[in-house]
């Protein structure tokens, strides 16, 4: 069951969290997974909060989680966000601040047979090697590349220590859950739910009609046929998503191309008829505009028809 009801937590970007701060947003609905174990706390520390409206892109940019195809290794560097304490007397909080520079100490089984946190650690999280305080919990560990890694559970009284859920193990989960949460948004669910990786070379959105490869997120605008728009780079391990075959010879290389029923229409061009002469141009299909313009123009001929019937 869910541990908290959604009026229980305060979601915001503000810097600052103080008594005074206003609510931006409220949670709809809490949603945590199924525990793999006996601990409802330990190893299945991590929820998806769902908004009772959506959060404007002008407001905040989504980070995608790192999942299981890119396993996370010790030693790797991460920084860690919150707004926690600054020390372990729990001073200071409520500021977000970030951390840069931190270490990833062990990884999920490794951790278990370490012993690490007095054996207080289980295959579904990973530790760091500090940098978290009281107050940080449910922050992200962003690797380099501006994924996120962990989320924060608990760490050490000193603030030397952290443990945190790892994304990577709840792939499956995120993936429905996120789904899930766009469906009742109204949005498109973003593209890492689609595929097995979010390396940003392989999860940028594609489809959008381009004319130069600066269109496109992904820096790849593939001409076919007499269609362009943004593809991104695949592989085996990397699939396309649902309507786009990974192709291996595309000027591009190996990208994602889109199958017939997916395809762009095609922008319809027009060319001005000549200026004199009775030569035909096909000038495609008439907009509403155009064709209103040109039932005008006959009622009007009608009625000058009309006119010069009338006895004077």
């Amino acid at each position: 069951d869910t541990p908290y009801p959604p009026n229980a937590f305060f979601v915001t970007t503000a810097d600052d969290v103080t008594p005074g701060t206003l609510l931006e947003f409220f949670v709809d609905e809490v949603v945590v997974p199924t525990p793999p174990g006996p601990s409802t706390f330990c190893g299945n520390d991590i929820a998806v909060l769902i908004l009772a409206g959506n959060v404007p892109e002008s407001t905040a940019t989504p980070m995608a989680p790192r999942l299981d195809d890119d396993p996370l290794l010790p030693t790797e560097v991460y920084s860690a966000v919150g707004y926690g304490a600054v020390d372990g007397a729990g001073n200071d909080a409520g500021t977000r601040r970030r951390r840069d520079g931190l270490v990833v100490s062990c990884v999920s089984d490794a951790c278990v047979e370490q012993g690490v946190f007095m054996g207080q650690i289980t295959p579904t999280e990973w530790a760091g090697n500090g940098g978290v305080c009281q107050g940080d919990s449910g922050g992200p560990a962003i690797d380099d590349e501006g994924r996120v890694i962990g989320v924060t559970s608990r760490g050490s009284q000193d603030c030397e220590a952290s443990i945190y859920a790892y994304t990577a193990t709840w792939t499956t989960w995120l993936k429905d859950t996120v789904v899930y949460a766009s469906g009742a948004g109204l949005y498109d669910a973003p593209a890492w739910t689609e595929g097995s990786t979010v390396d940003p070379e392989h999860s940028m959105p594609i489809g959008d009609p381009c004319a130069v490869d600066e269109d496109c997120p992904s820096g790849k605008c593939l001409v076919d046929g007499d269609v362009r728009y943004c593809t991104r780079a695949c592989a085996d391990e990397h699939p396309c998503p649902e309507d786009y075959l990974c192709q291996q010879s595309t000027p591009l290389g190996p990208a994602c191309v889109s199958t017939p029923a997916a395809k762009p229409t095609p922008t319809p061009t027009y060319s001005r008829p000549p200026k004199d002469g009775c030569s035909v141009t096909n000038l495609g299909t008439p907009s509403r505009m155009g064709l209103a313009v040109w039932l005008a123009a006959i009622a009007l001929g009608l009625g000058a028809r009309r006119s010069r019937r009338e006895p004077r």
